[in-house]
């Protein structure tokens, strides 16, 4: 998709689309092995919509590594946010790797070749500024 070529508020929808995509992937998939369960989990509805409650085990708290409390909500700005803290990370012409994969969703709006690992590591970075589960 060239992205360059929509209209502001496509653009909005476009990325709030792909942020909800991150978001249902990293809770139907990637997050599984260090959450314990999803409440309230909504993903049949409007891209801003889509929402839930993680909660992470006790063993996995480490404040030290960010992990602070038992109960994550996990959103449209977690998904923005981790993307972000990437991107001011990563040289989009240099990538490799899982990096690569989310230069080039953000570059075309396009989650397609993410999978549940890339939606895990955007949110973890989302939520806690950096990747500590893997």
């Amino acid at each position: 998709m060239l992205t360059h070529m929509l209209k502001p508020d496509e653009r909005e929808e476009v990325y709030g689309q792909f942020c909800s995509d991150i978001v249902v992937t990293a809770i139907e998939g990637g997050i599984n092995y260090w959450v314990d369960s999803v409440d309230d989990y909504q993903w049949d509805c409007m891209w801003s919509m889509v929402q839930g409650y993680i909660n992470v085990p006790e063993e996995h708290i480490v404040p030290s590594l960010g992990v602070k409390k038992s109960r994550y909500f996990i959103n449209f700005e977690a998904a923005d946010t981790g993307l972000r803290v990437i991107m001011k990370n990563v040289d989009i012409f240099t990538a490799t790797g899982w990096e690569n994969r989310v230069a080039k969703a953000i570059v075309t709006l396009d989650a397609g070749d993410f999978d549940a690992n890339d939606a895990d590591t955007i949110v973890q970075f989302g939520l806690f500024g950096k990747q500590v589960f893997a």
